[in-house]
């Protein structure tokens, strides 16, 4: 596993392109690899110092001479470019800029407990409803599917509730989805109302439910649960329709959750 160190800016004097109070060392079997936060991984020989005074041949020209996103290895007599996935492989883990933690391989293990601190922390969630104000579906073709308007936002983190109808994912994943709907019908008896969640404007067949509304007044509520692969910018609703006839579904009730729950 290799080693990380923190080593101060004052140590690095001598090159005023890293710019930044702390740079992170890693430590690797085969030799130092220093991130610079504006130009990338520069690596030493196992045999020289964490001060890049003593790196060969490293010179100012050929750290500012970089362009943008270049990198750096030392080969054992001289400096080349390598490419960033080059170092990152060979690494169990590694900080990007100091804030976002990459793990390569193998299980992150936690002995103990694990809570999530201050607000807008935590995984990919959001939610949203509609509470006891009916909304009328309008069913413009029988068996089709359309999306539940009258939604109100509830909480979100990396998601955004929209035209009060959708939530938009902003990262890519597997979701757990949950949805529950309470409705009745304008008029009419034996009318079927499928449910389902939509993604995109299209129902999809993981986590439908229907329920046959034997007449006019006649209340039912359908609920379901899926895991989907959304796409980042994805747009999920909750859709109904009417199997067997144009007559209009009318919600009074409709709630949506989702939760990441892994990658893509």
């Amino acid at each position: 596993m290799p080693v990380e160190a923190i080593i101060n800016k004052g140590s690095l004097n001598k090159y005023n392109r890293l710019t930044t109070a702390r740079d992170i060392i890693y430590v690797l079997n085969d030799g130092l690899y220093i991130r610079d936060s504006k130009k990338g991984w520069i690596k030493a020989s196992t045999s020289q110092s964490q001060s890049t005074t003593t790196l060969t041949g490293l010179t100012d020209t050929t750290i500012t001479s970089l362009a943008a996103n270049d990198y750096l290895r030392y080969s054992g007599s001289s400096w080349v470019n390598i490419i960033l996935e080059d170092v990152q492989s060979q690494l169990n883990y590694w900080i990007l800029d100091g804030s976002d933690i990459y793990f390569n391989t193998g299980s992150v293990r936690i002995d103990g407990d694990l809570f999530f601190e201050t607000d807008g922390s935590g995984l990919p969630y959001g939610a949203m409803s509609q509470e006891n104000v009916p909304t009328t579906v309008t069913i413009n073709v029988a068996g089709t599917a359309e999306i539940i308007d009258g939604m109100t936002g509830g909480e979100t983190n990396l998601a955004t509730f929209q035209n009060s109808q959708e939530l938009k994912v902003t990262k890519a994943g597997r979701y757990f989805i949950s949805w529950a709907v309470s409705f009745n019908m304008a008029s009419g008896a034996g009318q079927e109302v499928e449910g389902a969640i939509g993604k995109g404007g299209t129902a999809q067949p993981e986590g439908s439910a229907h329920r046959t509304i034997g007449s006019g007044n006649d209340t039912g509520s359908m609920c379901g649960t899926a895991i989907l692969d959304l796409a980042a910018n994805d747009l999920i609703t909750i859709m109904v329709t009417n199997e067997a006839s144009t007559i209009n579904v009318i919600v009074a009730h409709a709630s949506l959750i989702l939760t990441m729950v892994g990658g893509t």
